[in-house]
């Protein structure tokens, strides 16, 4: 019976538990692992989650919230009047868009 030379965890163990008691089980059971890892796991392969895709609208609304935060702590500022004129080109960017994709 193999067991894991640093903590003395044992092949019965990890059959009950599924779980490992150090960081040298990995390398003591790596065989092992393979054949309960898709029991625990949909795969074998992790994916990760996929971040949600930001509409255009809610980009839109995002831009529109900064640029009236930024008028209001600097109004006025040569800051402020580049971002509105930054906020107007992202939008008539996104009416652009919104056209191409509704023309379809």
């Amino acid at each position: 019976m193999i067991s894991c030379p640093e903590c003395g965890f044992d092949e019965s163990r990890l059959a009950k538990s599924l779980r490992l008691g150090c960081s040298a089980c990995y390398t003591t059971f790596a065989p092992h692992i393979a054949t309960f890892l898709p029991r625990l796991h949909r795969g074998v392969i992790h994916t990760g989650k996929q971040p949600s895709v930001p509409t255009v609208d809610k980009i839109q609304r995002r831009i529109d919230l900064l640029v009236a935060k930024v008028q209001e702590l600097a109004p006025g500022s040569p800051e402020a009047m580049v971002l509105c004129q930054l906020q107007s080109s992202c939008h008539a960017t996104f009416d652009e868009i919104h056209r191409q994709t509704h023309s379809a």
